[in-house]
């Protein structure tokens, strides 16, 4: 790969799943990424005053982008950054799918770096050319409660709170 390609690879919105010291290389970045971040709100109507808004807990993020896995031999296909055909790509990513393997996602152009599962995988090979397009959500993996003993703890000191 010369300089010119080198520097052409390294400004593009390159997204990597890091699982481990494993890392998967999207090596075409997609057109679209969306980021969803929301809170769980509720609304209380009060007598005589109007409807006030709780605010909630945070949910999880979602990202989520398509794009294609391209064939071997495309001008596209990089062996330097992700070396699978497109059908070992897809596979891959259902076996972590199936699993519930846990990946650090870095997209450095973005400033996003988020450890994640993979919530939703869809692919497709349409065109009969070789590349597999894809769809595929991720949700942030938070460190959550234990055990049921935790859990039924952290709900009695919410009512503690509220009385």
């Amino acid at each position: 790969m010369d300089f010119n390609n080198y520097l052409k690879v390294v400004t593009l919105p390159m997204i990597t799943m890091i699982n481990g010291f494993v890392p998967f290389v999207f090596v075409i970045p997609p057109t679209d990424i969306k980021v969803k971040s929301e809170f769980s709100h509720n609304t209380v109507s009060i007598l005589d005053f109007g409807e006030i808004t709780n605010k909630g807990d945070r949910q999880c993020v979602r990202l989520s982008w398509s794009g294609f896995f391209p064939k071997e031999g495309s001008h596209h296909y990089n062996a330097t950054l992700n070396a699978l055909p497109p059908i070992a790509c897809s596979e891959y990513l259902r076996y972590c799918l199936n699993n519930e393997t846990v990946f650090r996602l870095v997209i450095p152009k973005y400033a996003e770096f988020l450890k994640c599962k993979i919530e939703t995988f869809e692919v497709s090979y349409p065109d009969h050319t070789g590349d597999a397009y894809y769809k595929i959500t991720l949700i942030e993996e938070r460190d959550g409660v234990s055990s049921l003993t935790t859990l039924i703890e952290k709900g009695v000191a919410k009512l503690k709170e509220r009385f």
